[in-house]
């Protein structure tokens, strides 16, 4: 189970990461940067563009990274365990769930 903790906050993390990231570069290269005339200028847009989207990115997922880090980091509470398993056990579970929602 440890294994596929975290996995949503991952793939929430590549989606900002990705949108942002490629939403800049072509933004750029359509409103900010005139067209290429030669090849290293081209490159040199390419490279800048690339730059800015990575940086911009980068801005964007660092709250998705660090709630995907935690929870990954995440250890199980063995006394959380042992108290569902004794409910569970004791067939408390129905009286402590008809005590709550009275």
């Amino acid at each position: 189970m440890s294994m596929y903790s975290g996995f949503w906050a991952s793939c929430g993390r590549n989606c900002v990461f990705n949108s942002c990231y490629f939403a800049t570069i072509f933004y750029m290269k359509e409103n900010w940067l005139t067209p290429p005339i030669d090849v290293t200028s081209q490159v040199t847009q390419s490279l800048l563009s690339g730059l800015a989207g990575g940086l911009v990115a980068t801005a964007f997922k660092m709250p998705f990274d660090i709630v995907k880090s935690r929870m990954q980091s995440q250890v199980p509470d063995a006394v959380t365990r042992n108290v569902a398993g004794w409910l569970l056990r004791t067939s408390t579970l129905p009286k402590l769930s008809l005590l709550l929602l009275l």
